[in-house]
């Protein structure tokens, strides 16, 4: 009877600290990996990156939803991200200050994109 109470109590305490993150946006998955939180958007016809992205994921992969362009400010309040996938959207311009709030970025993929401007200045440091 007590491991059925203590069982109990630890998914109490899991559901409690997952209730305090935001919810996922629609059309994307939100997932918990080992190395933390995940946003997923695949597929999607968004054009371009959604306002207010919450703060606390370390991977993004928004892929094959048709972003058209990066502009200016497109990650403000997402410091924590460190892999950021791009992959196989219609992006051709990464303008100035794009990605200058990603102090944690480790990984940058834009692969099958169609750039021909990047912003002088649009990446972070990465040293």
């Amino acid at each position: 009877m007590a491991s059925v109470s203590y069982y109990f109590l630890l998914v109490l305490a899991f559901l409690d600290l997952h209730a305090t993150w935001p919810p996922c946006l629609p059309g994307c998955t939100c997932s918990e990996e080992n190395f933390g939180r995940t946003l997923q958007c695949m597929s999607l016809s968004l054009r371009k990156i959604p306002g207010k992205l919450p703060e606390e994921f370390k991977q993004v992969r928004i892929e094959r939803s048709s972003l058209l362009e990066l502009p200016s400010g497109s990650f403000v309040n997402m410091s924590t991200v460190e892999y950021l996938w791009l992959n196989f959207n219609d992006a051709t311009v990464i303008y100035l200050g794009a990605l200058e709030h990603l102090s944690e970025l480790k990984e940058l993929i834009l692969e099958g994109n169609k750039l021909q401007y990047c912003g002088q200045r649009s990446m972070p440091p990465l040293f």
